[in-house]
């Protein structure tokens, strides 16, 4: 069977491995001259610097095994030390928001209002992601909820749908300790809601489905996702992969027999299943105006503060995520050290990424330069670098889109939308809106049965 993937992302090279492992015949297209998406890191001087925090999670033998394949397993075990910030306080192994700074008045009355909200009927509507909060967190946790929405995301959740929630940091909060989380967490329906630390034992919510190896995180050895990448690109092509790189999709042209998409520079390809592996709102532009999607969707942009160190100078931390409106970055990593013997950075050196998250025209996103010695503190105060640390240089780029999240009527356009796309058998749309990697894996495993 012929197919052809258009997007060259993580989920598009997936698609295109596991088909051609298949036996089938695949040809993956993509605009960008080589193959990575959000995944391919920017050269600058001698540095390769990951456009954010990226690692992979052992979360199953199968999805580990798939990706050692993909890399000729060229990869280490990571440890990753993590933290959150709200309220002005830092919790160590989490990434979700923490609300262990409010007072236990509040924290009571809040968990009442969780249990009488998770009995409640649902009407089936598609609410906005303000309502479905408050009817998972109630409305007396629901303000603080919000503000640091707004900070991770810099929208508020009245202008996105309750279908967006599983994107976001915000289906489980710490609400109390490890302890007393764990006692509640022992209801279903508190299970769902309560976030507890694994720190101590990060494979303890996988050891179902992970027995072969004994770490949670793993990366790239060598030059770190860029050289991972390119494996993957050459793995692509060995397993009889055809790449079409560095054109758009110009034309896409559906019957109920076969798919035919054209590109920008003028070539055509023929297949009997189409596998649109971006952004669903990127195909509106093939629907001769009759759906919208694309605005249906909040760009959620960003801008990225690099600073080049001294390798000696950075701690054990892998990143933080800082919920507090007062500060600037939203989460401070460091790439350039997860591993021993990283080649992504000068010799003795390494870089910190500070991820802004900013609506576009704002003063961040104008002139983030601006407030360089501002994040530099905040770098300092997060303690993941030592406190007499000095940045050697620095850079930074703007991302009017990492990704997106959806409105409210999004999912009603796009249920007609997909109903229109049934009749046409080889056309193959993913839940491009699940973006973990381990997530995608395990929802190509079953689309490609």
């Amino acid at each position: 069977m012929r197919n052809i993937v258009v997007g060259g992302g993580f989920r598009g090279i997936a698609t295109a491995y596991l088909l051609a492992k298949k036996g089938q015949d695949v040809t993956l297209i993509d605009a960008a001259p080589k193959l990575g998406g959000v995944l391919r890191p920017i050269k600058w001087g001698a540095y390769l610097l990951d456009k954010g925090c990226h690692l992979f999670d052992n979360s199953s033998d199968s999805f580990t095994d798939f990706i050692w394949e993909l890399g000729n397993g060229n990869f280490a075990p990571l440890t990753v030390n993590y933290a959150s910030i709200s309220g002005g306080q830092t919790v160590n192994g989490l990434a979700i928001p923490t609300f262990l700074h409010l007072p236990q008045a509040t924290s009571a009355v809040s968990l009442l209002e969780i249990a009488q909200a998770s009995h409640a009927s649902s009407d089936g509507v598609n609410h906005s992601l303000a309502e479905a909060l408050v009817q998972r967190f109630g409305p007396t946790l629901y303000p603080h909820v919000a503000a640091a929405f707004l900070k991770a995301y810099s929208v508020r959740p009245e202008a996105i749908s309750a279908n967006a929630l599983p994107q976001t940091m915000f289906q489980r909060i710490q609400l109390f300790d490890r302890q007393t989380s764990l006692l509640f967490k022992q209801a279903p329906y508190l299970d769902d809601r309560l976030g507890v630390s694994s720190a101590a034992d990060p494979l303890e919510f996988y050891r179902d489905k992970v027995q072969q190896r004994d770490f949670r995180n793993f990366y790239p050895t060598l030059r770190g996702f860029d050289d991972f990448l390119d494996i993957a690109t050459s793995n692509l092509r060995s397993s009889g992969v055809s790449l079409h790189l560095g054109a758009a999709v110009n034309d896409v042209l559906l019957t109920p027999n076969d798919a035919r998409v054209s590109t920008a520079d003028g070539q055509s390809f023929e297949a009997d299943r189409l596998f649109w592996t971006l952004p669903k709102a990127t195909f509106t532009p093939f629907c001769a105006g009759r759906y919208k999607l694309d605005t249906l969707t909040e760009a959620v942009p960003m801008v990225l503060m690099y600073f080049a160190v001294k390798s000696t100078d950075v701690t054990d931390i892998t990143y933080i995520h800082n919920y507090d409106a007062a500060e600037i970055a939203y989460r401070i990593s460091t790439p350039g050290s997860y591993i021993d013997n990283l080649n992504t950075a000068p010799p003795g050196y390494s870089y910190i990424c500070c991820e802004v998250v900013t609506p576009v025209g704002s003063a961040y996103w104008q002139d983030i330069a601006q407030y360089r010695d501002q994040l530099w503190q905040e770098v300092i105060q997060s303690e993941i670098v030592t406190p007499t640390a000095t940045y050697v240089d620095s850079v930074h780029y703007r991302v009017p889109k990492t990704y997106s999240l959806a409105k409210p009527g999004y999912l009603a356009e796009l249920e007609q939308l997909k109903q229109e796309l049934a009749q046409y058998a080889p056309f193959v749309w993913l839940d491009t809106e699940q973006v973990g990697k381990s997530t995608i894996y395990t929802e190509l495993q079953g689309c490609l049965l």
